[in-house]
């Protein structure tokens, strides 16, 4: 869509990746963000689109959710609008404690937001059967990983990623699982 266009034209062709960016845009560093007056004003031009896709009737969960973390991206790659974006988040969190994305964006940004809430909830969502058949179910691992890790709870975080090892390995994500286990210790 436009909107997409819009966003990805403020971003360095060196950042790009070569995979399907068309998903969910991922946090990128203020080194690839273009920031001259043009990319600030297709930013402002990606985060209206946005807001009209979601204002425009009933969304699937998943739709929602992405479409929510694309506009997101936009306010929170826009140098004047980073309270914007930490607002925005807060709302999303808020309506939504468990929104791997949004919380994605917070961590990476570093947005002064309340985790705990979102922590306590993914804590609930997980606790049960994982089988990553919820295509948010690997990221919200990985985000709950991250928040543990945050707040220096790596006792939790090498129990919680011992749980879900076999799963990363079964995906082909052996590798994926060292990389945690070498944060983690």
């Amino acid at each position: 869509t436009k909107a997409i266009i819009c966003y990805l034209s403020c971003l360095s062709p060196a950042y790009l990746p070569k995979r399907n960016i068309l998903t969910q845009p991922e946090p990128t560093s203020w080194y690839y963000v273009k920031k001259d007056d043009e990319s600030t004003l297709r930013l402002r031009e990606a985060e209206k689109l946005f807001g009209q896709i979601l204002a425009q009737g009933e969304k699937r969960e998943d739709q929602r959710i992405l479409f929510e973390t694309w506009r997101l991206a936009a306010l929170a790659n826009n140098v004047e609008r980073e309270q914007e974006a930490v607002d925005y988040c807060s709302e999303l969190l808020k309506n939504c404690p468990t929104h791997p994305y949004a919380l994605i964006w917070a961590l990476a940004r570093g947005f002064s937001i309340d985790f705990d809430t979102s922590r306590t909830a993914l804590e609930e969502k997980l606790a049960g059967d994982l089988d990553f058949e919820n295509s948010f179910e690997i990221d919200e691992c990985l985000v709950l990983l991250n928040i543990y890790l945050k707040n220096n709870e790596t006792g939790k975080a090498k129990k919680f990623l011992g749980r879900i090892k076999p799963f990363l390995k079964k995906g082909g994500g052996a590798a994926f699982g060292t990389y945690w286990q070498s944060r983690i210790t």
